[in-house]
């Protein structure tokens, strides 16, 4: 048997005894297979290869008769049969992408706002209240709704959380049916695709991993009030000075308190309403053009961990050119890596940090924007200005 709740999917597999020459089932036997999709997961069947080149091959199971399921980019585990038919008995009825006939709107609406002491953010991530949500269906389900994600689910009107899961079910659905997530409006944005305002992007909650983007002037009731639209003006590619004062200079200095003035010259506005003029990058394909570029990070650990590069996004297309050209050196010798700051205070700001730190790659950012003590490398911070990052046009997005 074979079943699937959010990005859930699991094998209920049969044992049989030998009696009298015949293969008979023996349920009391059964056992399960619990395999988890996560943000890339994939599957193919019968010896079709991935999607991606760069997919990872989880798990291969071969059926009696030569079929076969392939897992990519997962993550699998036994578990008992028992317990893997009971969640999915609970909990079909909460499934996002469940069909029509299966979903129950009232019991996921209950189920919600069950989660009263909890963010929004949280609740809506909680895989047994609405099995299925992933970062970006919450992050794009509650910019629809118009609810900010730092709120409470208590101080939520009964007509919020009833809009909440209508986003949510609505955006999953759309995911399904067309095979691709929809148009997005603030997730990974540094504007607002909506009032083209700047996106305010911070790690909140419980999960700490993955980064909260939301609209503060199309979404209401934040916890923080109208400090959260004073840090949006300063947040994507503005350059304006944090609260403290603290402005952008040279890599390796760090600039006294004072009057810095915003920035707003940079703004990238391809997905921006009312037609806004796209920022084009500084790079060419000469197959290709500029329509085809992406922006791309160096992932793998070595000397050039970190840096940002132009690529093209034709298969087979082996374009590519370094786009840090216009980036400070720091006091090492290195071109200083572009980073985005995720706390509360300067969320969503790009600043440059020093190419020498730790493998993990996570340069602490103090509440004021600048680096924690102890941090590797030499320890050169900056803010980035429109002058580092107009070469970048509008590919350069919060998530490199």
């Amino acid at each position: 048997r074979v079943f699937n709740l959010g990005k859930e999917l699991f094998f209920i597999f049969i044992p049989s005894n030998t009696e009298n020459g015949a293969q008979q089932p023996n349920a009391s036997l059964d056992y399960g297979l619990r395999a988890h999709f996560g943000m890339n997961g994939s599957l193919r069947l019968d010896g079709a290869t991935s999607a991606s080149p760069r997919a990872v091959l989880t798990l291969r199971i071969i059926f009696e008769g030569g079929r076969s399921v392939a897992l990519f980019d997962s993550s699998a585990k036994l578990v008992g049969a028992a317990s893997a038919e009971r969640k999915y008995s609970d909990m079909r009825a909460l499934d996002v992408c469940a069909p029509d006939v299966a979903w129950n709107l009232a019991a996921a609406r209950a189920a919600l706002a069950s989660r009263a002491s909890k963010m929004v953010c949280d609740a809506v991530l909680d895989q047994s209240v609405l099995p299925g949500a992933g970062n970006i269906i919450k992050c794009e389900a509650l910019h629809a709704a118009r609810v900010d994600p730092r709120r409470r689910v208590r101080d939520l009107a009964p007509a919020e959380v009833a809009k909440v899961v209508d986003e949510v079910r609505a955006y999953s659905v759309a995911w399904k049916r067309a095979g691709r997530k929809p148009s997005m409006c603030v997730y990974n944005k540094a504007l607002c695709g909506r009032c083209n305002g700047p996106v305010s992007l911070v790690k909140l909650g419980e999960d700490l991993v993955r980064p909260t983007f939301w609209c503060p002037q199309c979404c209401l009731g934040g916890s923080a009030g109208s400090a959260a639209g004073k840090r949006a003006q300063r947040n994507g590619f503005g350059g304006s000075a944090g609260d403290d004062g603290r402005g952008s200079g040279a890599a390796g200095t760090k600039r006294q308190r004072g009057d810095d003035t915003a920035d707003d010259a940079r703004k990238p506005a391809g997905d921006a309403p009312g037609g806004a003029p796209k920022l084009l990058p500084a790079a060419h394909c000469k197959e290709h053009g500029t329509g085809r570029l992406v922006l791309r990070r160096v992932r793998k650990d070595g000397p050039n961990a970190g840096r940002i590069f132009f690529g093209c996004r034709v298969p087979g297309c082996s374009f590519f050119s370094w786009a840090d050209g216009g980036f400070p050196r720091c006091p090492c010798n290195c071109v200083c890596v572009l980073r985005v700051s995720k706390t509360a205070n300067t969320g969503g700001r790009f600043f440059f940090s020093c190419a020498k730190r730790g493998a993990s790659g996570a340069v602490a950012v103090a509440a004021y924007g600048g680096p924690k003590s102890g941090s590797d490398g030499c320890g050169v911070f900056s803010w980035a200005e429109s002058a580092n990052l107009d070469a970048l046009g509008s590919l350069l997005t919060p998530l490199v």
